[in-house]
């Protein structure tokens, strides 16, 4: 889900000697700080079988020789070469301005504890938000959004394996300002229905509905992306300012439906037109939901009674919900619940009680 750009260049030509992890060195002295999967002497690193042992797959030698490659800093370069003789792929990862004060830095776990969620969702978005709207209707969006914003369990069907991860994806940056605080499986096997059991909430994608999936996902929120249709959500609360949203968002869902899929892949750079467009869909939408949260410091109790001048505040929930109109209580009832409210809410008095004491 990250824009990249491929150069034919037959090595890596790095420039300077690396710190060496195992076949892989990250090169300190390359242009921009980038960090390269290089073997022995500089050279592209081509994973090969030792003597008598049976060669591994291509597919199975690229991802090893991926998954081996430091995370590059932000704002520097990663160039990795699949294999021996294919073309060098190169991103340049994102540089995240100040980060609000007492943010949690990531909800993600293992590798991805390593990057902070708004860089998860700023990378993915160029690619995952045009694939979600050439997919679905904007009403269809707009109900995948509802139940996102309620954590209710939700899973996306289609059998084209990069609709279907661009789709799930997708959900990272609808989402802004808030963060989705759960499970996120773009791609499910099927042979793994049990995880549907989980008692948290999920975003999953399976790319067939086999008897078995069906069964399982019974009660569940269903986006049939290929059908472009969604069900399980009826009788959820109504997704407040939905018809003024929808109509302010309907000229960038048409622009980006225009866009060529051929460019639209995650492993080429979006064009400027592409990109102008995910802006004009994202932007009001994140202003639309910021919306909602803006007057948080005015529903809460502050005690600063804590030592070095502390201050801790703590979200009178009833007030928040009932300064909004009837028609929008139960579903701000319903968000104030979830662990996406309750993360962004906290996140957000930190840095405000931060600032009040400076």
């Amino acid at each position: 889900g990250i824009h990249c750009r491929s150069d034919s260049h037959s090595s890596l030509d790095p420039a300077g000697g690396g710190i060496s992890r195992g076949d892989f060195s990250c090169e300190e002295n390359l242009p921009q700080s980038s960090c390269s999967a290089v073997g022995a002497a500089g050279e592209p690193f081509s994973p090969r079988a030792s003597f008598g042992e049976p060669a591994a797959p291509p597919s199975r030698k690229i991802l090893s020789a991926y998954l081996r490659v430091p995370v590059p800093a932000p704002g520097t370069e990663l160039r990795f070469m699949p294999l021996e003789g294919l073309d060098i792929i190169t991103f340049q990862r994102f540089r995240e301005t100040t980060p609000l004060r007492g943010a949690p830095r990531s909800s993600w776990q293992g590798l991805h504890a390593l990057v902070p969620d708004s860089e998860v969702a700023r990378e993915v978005e160029d690619w995952a938000a045009v694939v979600l709207c050439q997919a679905l209707s904007l009403e269809n969006i707009l109900s995948l959004l509802q139940a996102a914003l309620l954590e209710r369990q939700t899973v996306l069907f289609c059998p084209d394996l990069g609709t279907l991860s661009g789709a799930v994806c997708a959900v990272l940056p609808l989402l802004r300002p808030f963060r989705w605080q759960s499970i996120l499986l773009p791609i499910l096997p099927t042979h793994l229905t049990e995880f549907l059991e989980a008692p948290v909430p999920f975003l999953c994608g399976f790319q067939y509905k086999t008897p078995t999936v069906r069964q399982a996902v019974q009660g569940l929120v269903r986006v049939n992306v290929y059908k472009d249709s969604v069900a399980g959500t009826q009788n959820l609360p109504a997704l407040p300012g939905r018809a003024s949203l929808a109509e302010r968002l309907a000229p960038a869902h048409a622009a980006l439906r225009e866009l060529d899929p051929g460019h639209v892949l995650p492993g080429l750079a979006p064009s400027s037109r592409g990109r102008r467009a995910v802006r004009a869909f994202l932007e009001p939408l994140e202003a639309h939901l910021q919306r909602w949260v803006e007057d948080l410091p005015k529903h809460t109790i502050t005690d600063v009674g804590g030592g070095a001048g502390e201050r801790v505040s703590l979200l009178m929930k009833d007030s928040f919900v009932g300064s909004f109109p009837l028609d929008m209580r139960p579903f701000m009832a319903a968000l104030t619940e979830t662990q996406t409210f309750a993360a962004y809410s906290d996140s957000t008095l930190r840095g405000w009680n931060a600032a009040q004491v400076e």
